[in-house]
């Protein structure tokens, strides 16, 4: 057999192989060492062998979901061990069917055998799409609500820029305090125990009123942060009112965690409080 391999160094291709068809063959150039017909009965025997052998059994023709939605998400309650995604097959009547879980890793190199602990995927798609729903059933509107949250964050943020404000003020009146007593001081008005009592009493209101103005700053920047992260969420729960099955854009902004219970139980815990939110459009 020749031409098994084909190249074409002057044109600059690579070395291929070439199709079976363009194979050169002669026949019967050597002496045969066993006859033809116990050589084909051989390797024919040797086909069967392969496809009754387990290790030579045919993969499994399941539609596969091969991407990872909740990883970095599901985790055992009580350590708080990190659950992987593995698959399972299971008999449904004459056939067969994969199913996507969410398990504790039992191969871990310890010596001490480790519960098994784990959760279906469809339960997860399952109870979130079902608190979605619920949770924008309680709401009256995408629009509505949005301006409600928008309101609520903006009188929030009002009162903490009035507060900031007034310390702002109290900053100057001191250090205005400050002053005069100076100019008093110079001036022989005033004599120096009195001057230094005046002005240590002074850098301590303005000590406090710059700590006091420093945290309210951070408490704007949080409410900013927090009023953008909320109105996000509000675009996605209601993005995904329709959805029993969300993307993994979708879970990772909704959902902060999953806890998992020996019972085969979980626990969603929600990157915001929906039960509150929809106590909130109640008022």
């Amino acid at each position: 057999v020749q031409g098994i391999k084909s190249q074409y160094l002057a044109e600059g291709k690579k070395q291929k192989l070439a199709d079976k068809s363009d194979y050169i063959i002669v026949e019967d150039t050597h002496e045969a060492i066993i006859p033809r017909e116990v050589f084909f009965r051989i390797q024919n025997e040797r086909k069967q062998r392969k496809a009754n052998s387990v290790f030579s059994a045919k993969p499994h023709d399941f539609k596969r979901d091969p991407e990872n939605r909740f990883d970095g998400l599901v985790f055992y309650h009580e350590t708080g061990e990190k659950l992987y995604r593995r698959t399972r097959i299971v008999r449904r009547g004459a056939s067969k069917i994969l199913q996507y879980l969410y398990r504790i890793e039992r191969f871990d190199g310890s010596i001490e055998k480790k519960e098994t602990l784990f959760i279906m995927e469809a339960d997860l798609d399952k109870r979130i799409a079902s608190d979605i729903k619920r949770a924008v059933k309680a709401l009256t509107s995408k629009r509505s609500f949005t301006k409600r949250i928008k309101e609520k964050y903006a009188k929030a943020l009002e009162e903490a820029e009035v507060k900031l404000a007034d310390f702002d003020k109290a900053i100057i009146k001191e250090e205005n305090s400050l002053q005069k007593s100076y100019e008093q001081y110079s001036l022989g008005k005033i004599d120096r125990d009195t001057y230094l009592l005046e002005r240590d009493t002074a850098y301590g209101r303005i000590t406090t009123a710059e700590r006091e103005k420093l945290v309210r700053e951070d408490l704007i920047s949080k409410l900013k942060k927090e009023r953008k992260n909320a109105l996000a969420w509000i675009r996605d729960i209601f993005s995904a009112k329709d959805m029993d099955k969300l993307p993994a854009e979708l879970i990772q902004s909704l959902v902060e965690k999953v806890l998992v219970y020996k019972t085969h139980e979980f626990e969603v815990i929600y990157q915001f409080d929906m039960e509150g939110l929809r106590e909130d459009t109640n008022e």
